[in-house]
């Protein structure tokens, strides 16, 4: 049985389907959307007759409602359990492709497609393969969404429920994978290629590794978080725990984002070989906005260290409210360790710096080092400061012993 049985009923079904779900994402062309919801067949009324008095009741086992199937081939419908219902699933004749599709209204499309293959197994979900060679799609899940596209091996893959989709498309062996509940998207490719996004958890995640090769964005954990790499080559952005957090690398090559903790932030754009690191509870670390080959690296507690516009610069605060901030120049560094306390080094909008050094250990401290070039603050103790705003000058507080 071919899928001609389908032009008029099932096509229109399948069509009118699909057209609801094409709404844009606003991320490039999108071309799925939120969850449907299909109603079953209403089942059949009971016509047996008991032989039995009014008094006698039935104690045999009640048999599950069967979950409908239906299974194309090469254009060739090879399998359907109730061609009545809303269950689609289509090939194209001559392209060996394959299309499985298991729940009530569950849609599987490897249409326009070499050797590619759609499954779907869970209710209201869609899996579409189409239009390049060898696309994987495949959902788990109800109410879920995975599309490959566009392009050739590329992999999309959801087991979760109410997911809005995982899409891999417009390039070549990009993969988008969900697993979990709830989230937005998984998108990998849309221009590039060797491109991966991943989520791994609940409630309204997202991962984008795009624009560009060999990308990666991934997200571990609950509640909103997401992860941006691409518009370059070589980008990894990485966001684990729950609750807002978000590591984005973007506008460059080579560069590393990576936030962990719980409304942690970490930002590596605009340049090249920046890498940002944020640990911690309302913590953000951003690196490079103009500039290549910086490093800002955050542990603690609603903290941040920033760096922009030079090269070579790095920022490093470890403990609690604390701040350090370089560049304005190259080869600048700030570093704190305590709480409280704040660095500064290197130059400003009006008078860049180079090679200056601003270090605080202890709480409540302040050093400035900068702007011009060569100057080094150092404090150790707390509620102290020092500021080295020369050429070439070096103050250390407290002074040490003579």
């Amino acid at each position: 049985m071919s899928n001609a049985r389908y032009t008029n009923m099932g096509r229109a079904r399948y069509i009118g389907r699909i057209g609801a779900l094409a709404v844009a994402l606003g991320i490039g062309a999108g071309m799925f959307a939120m969850p449907f919801v299909a109603s079953a067949k209403p089942s059949k009324p009971d016509t047996s007759s008991s032989t039995d008095s009014a008094s006698t009741t039935s104690t045999a086992p009640k048999k599950k409602p069967k979950v409908p199937v239906t299974k194309s081939v090469n254009g060739v419908i090879v399998r359907d359990t109730d061609p009545n219902d809303t269950t689609v699933a289509i090939t194209t004749p001559g392209e060996h492709s394959r299309a499985v599709a298991r729940g009530v209204g569950s849609t599987a499309d490897a249409t326009n497609c070499n050797r590619c293959t759609a499954t779907v197994t869970g209710t209201g979900s869609t899996a579409t393969a189409t239009n390049g060679s060898n696309n994987t799609a495949t959902v788990t899940g109800d109410n879920s969404h995975a599309t490959a596209t566009d392009g050739n091996h590329n992999t999309a893959t959801v087991n979760g429920n109410n997911n809005i989709g995982a899409i891999a498309r417009l390039g070549d062996n990009n993969t988008a994978i969900i697993s979990g509940d709830n989230n937005i998207v998984a998108l990998a490719g849309d221009g590039g290629d060797n491109n991966t996004a991943i989520i791994t958890g609940d409630g309204l995640n997202s991962a984008r590794a795009w624009g560009g090769d060999n990308n990666t964005a991934t997200v571990n954990g609950d509640n909103t978080n997401g992860a941006d790499a691409g518009l370059g080559d070589n980008n990894t952005a990485t966001a684990t725990g729950n609750n807002f957090n978000g590591a984005t690398a973007v506008s460059g090559d080579n560069n590393t984002a990576t936030a962990t903790g719980t409304g942690a932030s970490a930002i590596a754009v605009l340049g090249d070989n920046n890498t940002a690191t944020a640990d911690g509870s309302g913590v953000t670390a951003s690196a490079g906005i103009g500039g290549h080959n910086n490093t800002v690296t955050v542990t603690g507690n609603n903290s941040s260290a920033d760096i922009r516009v030079g090269d070579y610069n790095t920022a490093t605060v470890t403990g609690n409210f604390s701040g350090a901030q370089s560049g304005f120049g190259d080869n600048n560094t700030a570093t704190v360790t305590g709480d409280g306390s704040h660095a500064v080094a290197g130059g400003n909008d009006l008078s860049p710096g180079n090679g200056n050094t601003a270090t605080v250990v202890g709480d409540g401290s302040t050093a400035t080092a900068g702007p011009v070039d060569g100057n080094t603050a150092i404090v150790h103790g707390d509620g102290l400061s020092a500021a080295a705003t020369g050429d070439g000058t070096t103050v250390i507080v407290p002074p040490p012993a003579p």
